[in-house]
């Protein structure tokens, strides 16, 4: 798949409307046109487009990064860092490293003193650390924030502070995601308060802050200990005037819409609706921090207290536009959230249909957190329309499929889950009573999850 053909498919209509006026000569209308044919759907491999289009694998590729240059220009008017936010936005990764470099090289080039490199610099750092797991790259993120402390003119213990536990903290989310996180982390709840303990009275609050944040990462994924979290939130609201001027977003927002969000995991359920509902009535940018995390947590916070309304308009609003793109991740979290709210209005034609859409686009990327939940919820629709012979199938078939993952105790909770559905399956078949452990087991289960699955798992 070309460079060009990955980013226009990643075009809204109105993006693709701002391309219509490219000025475009010969070959490169031939190539524009032959790639515009394939949107949506698979582009030849370079050896058959190259003889298709009757030019040299060399010169396609040449033609394609003119045209990938041409549209940067139509859309983005040279304003770089609209378009790596565009291209990150987007989950174009590879292409957002690629224009990063190119960004880089131009911006060396340029001999103006007045330009603050500093500040580049740290622009770049800030978009790298925050990528998904899989593309995070620690060796050109470290790269940037030592360029950002090398270029600022008045350097100081604050701002060398602020990477080293900027960096701290992305390390601790990255890790959690690896077999043995606590081992190649390398920092125990110790280490952790040492630090604190060092930042303690000084006025270095930037690192105060990721070390605040680091914290309730450890809390949450490494040394699990919810009560410990609350705290370092509240710790960080209580930085908000001091930091406000570094970020770029409206962090009060931000560290409120995380409270609510920590609210919903603790199952507060009016407190975090009341919450959410505050913040989104006073208008969420599409540029905050975590957007389409805090819009899934309300939307399914909609679904709970049953405002159907909001739910749908939201979807409507921030994912339907993702899902039309299969833009990645963002497109399979906003596919489990139309199931969710399908499955719970009992329409599952339109639940089905979208279990199949976020199976296609997660099989690109292979998320297992979000091929277990769609195998969950493919399982409970087909429980809830009444087919216990063919759930009990698809139970059994997901049991096998947890067994042979590499860690299973992980998804301990989907074995006994997809068990006990089988359980259930079988009782109905036979006309029998679901015993009542198997019951409590499943409430308890329903009431676990219920921030995840909303009542979704409260079936008899």
């Amino acid at each position: 798949m070309s460079q060009l053909h990955l980013f226009l498919n990643a075009l809204s209509e109105p993006d693709k409307k701002g391309l219509e006026n490219l000025n475009l000569r010969g070959k490169e209308k031939e190539v524009f046109a032959y790639t515009l044919k394939f949107l949506q759907k698979e582009i030849p491999e370079s050896d058959l487009a190259a003889e298709q289009l009757e030019v040299s694998k060399t010169h396609l590729y040449k033609l394609n990064s003119v045209l990938l240059n041409k549209c940067y220009a139509q859309l983005f008017n040279g304003d770089v860092f609209s378009l790596l936010e565009f291209l990150k936005q987007r989950g174009l990764y590879v292409l957002m490293r690629s224009e990063a470099r190119t960004a880089e090289t131009k911006f060396l080039q340029l001999s103006d003193p007045s330009i603050e490199r500093a500040a580049f610099y740290l622009r770049l750092f800030h978009l790298f650390i925050d990528v998904p797991y899989k593309y995070f790259d620690k060796k050109t993120v470290r790269f940037y924030g030592n360029q950002y402390l090398q270029k600022k003119s008045n350097r100081s213990v604050s701002d060398t502070l602020y990477v080293e536990n900027h960096l701290l903290f992305a390390d601790c989310n990255r890790c959690a995601a690896l077999k043995n996180p606590a081992k190649i982390f390398g920092f125990a709840e110790n280490d952790l308060i040492e630090k604190e303990k060092k930042l303690e009275g000084a006025k270095h609050y930037l690192a105060q802050y990721y070390l605040f944040r680091t914290f309730i990462s450890y809390y949450s994924f490494y040394h699990k200990d919810p009560k410990k979290i609350k705290p370092y939130l509240k710790k960080c609201i209580a930085l908000k005037d001091k930091i406000q001027y570094f970020f770029p977003i409206d962090i009060a927002q931000f560290l409120n819409l995380m409270y609510a969000d920590r609210l919903f995991a603790e199952q507060e359920i009016d407190e975090a609706y009341n919450l959410f509902q505050q913040e989104f009535n006073k208008g969420v940018s599409e540029k905050m921090y975590g957007y389409h995390y805090h819009c899934e947590q309300y939307i399914l916070l909609c679904m709970i207290k049953k405002d159907w309304s909001r739910a749908e308009d939201l979807l409507k609003k921030v994912f339907a536009p993702l899902i039309e793109l299969k833009a990645d991740i963002m497109a399979t979290r906003g596919c489990l959230a139309y199931i969710k709210l399908f499955l719970l209005k009992n329409d599952f034609k339109q639940a089905m249909h979208y279990i199949q859409v976020g199976s296609d686009i997660n099989e690109k990327t292979t998320y297992l957190p979000f091929e277990i939940q769609l195998r969950l919820l493919e399982a409970l629709c087909f429980y809830k329309k009444g087919d216990f012979v063919f759930c009990e199938k698809l139970a059994a078939r997901n049991l096998k499929f947890v067994m042979a993952q590499n860690d299973k105790s992980l998804l301990e909770d989907y074995l006994h889950l997809f068990k006990i559905i089988g359980v259930f399956c079988k009782a109905h078949i036979k006309g029998k009573t679901v015993n009542t452990s198997d019951k409590e087991q499943m409430e308890a289960y329903s009431k676990k999850y219920l921030n995840l699955y909303c009542d979704l798992l409260r079936v008899e």
